[in-house]
């Protein structure tokens, strides 16, 4: 990528009138418009950056590139794929299906398999990743220990995990889980989980029919992948700052204690950060949320 950087920028140069500062010339972007002679593009400054195409994109473009055969999802390629994401999408994922590719995918894969292979430290991968910390990195990669374990460890570990999911949604109809957008909409989730038992929940979990998975507020009942995931942010899971909350989710009123200790590690991290910082903004927004979290507990305590 260097090298066609490079390249592209000694295009760039000689075609002119593209804003090309010194510090371009010495530093290229990786990734820029094309200003080769046989470009056929709109060339716009050189400072304006580029929406980077989807890996799906590329490989629709280049159909050659990868063989069908090679990334069709097989029933060992599924067990496996489970084993790191129990909730996976079952009408995506599927056997015969293609994979799904997408670059973070891709990140991420290396990144389990860097961890896994035994040849690369945690420090050299964390320069890979261009992570800050190294227990981001760890945190990352952390999958690749569930494919390292026994077999016979892995299906039991596996197992107590469903049964615990069982056992927590069997509970959901009580006073200790609340839906944000109230009763009516904690019923229709209700409904679907109470007329199974534990062994039919277990089953259906193993399938990927139910999906239910524990988050820092309480539990998301959402079987499709979230961009937020509801475990290192509970903005989007309680609305933002407008929105009335999340419709899969059931906010579970005697996690009190921990999103207290959540509310202290978040005021040690704003007495820290600059007051004119996207990271700032962000964690005012998870105080709010808290708050409305709060005012959810107090209304179904009464």
């Amino acid at each position: 990528m260097k090298h066609i950087a490079a390249l592209r920028m000694l295009c760039g140069r000689e075609r002119g009138g593209l804003g090309i500062t010194e510090e371009d010339e010495a530093n290229p972007y990786l990734i820029s418009y094309q200003y080769e002679p046989w470009s056929s593009g709109k060339h716009k400054s050189y400072g304006t950056r580029p929406v980077p195409r989807s890996y799906q994109e590329v490989l629709s473009s280049n159909p050659m590139l990868l063989d069908p055969a090679q990334i069709t999802i097989t029933e060992e390629d599924l067990r496996i794929a489970r084993m790191i994401t129990p909730t996976l999408n079952p009408d995506v994922f599927k056997v015969g299906a293609i994979w799904p590719f997408g670059w973070h995918q891709l990140r991420r894969t290396g990144a389990v398999n860097m961890q896994s292979s035994g040849q690369v430290d945690d420090s050299s991968l964390q320069l890979q990743l261009k992570h800050q910390s190294r227990e981001m990195t760890l945190y990352y990669g952390r999958h690749h220990s569930r494919l390292a374990l026994n077999e016979e460890v892995r299906i039991l570990y596996i197992q107590t995990i469903y049964e615990e999911q069982a056992r927590a949604m069997q509970s959901i109809s009580g006073p200790q889980f609340a839906s944000p957008l109230g009763e009516t909409r904690k019923a229709s989730i209700v409904n679907l989980i109470s007329e199974k038992d534990a062994a039919t929940l277990i089953k259906s979990f193993k399938r990927g029919e139910v999906s239910a998975r524990s988050i820092r507020a309480g539990f998301c009942f959402n079987a499709r992948p979230c961009p937020y995931g509801g475990v290192e942010s509970i903005t989007q899971c309680l609305g933002g700052s407008n929105g009335k909350g999340c419709p899969d989710l059931l906010l579970d009123v005697t996690k009190v204690d921990d999103i207290n200790r959540y509310d202290k590690s978040l005021d040690a991290q704003l007495a820290v950060v600059h007051p004119d910082s996207p990271r700032y903004r962000a964690l005012q927004s998870e105080k709010r949320s808290i708050e409305k979290y709060h005012a959810h507990v107090q209304a179904q305590n009464r």
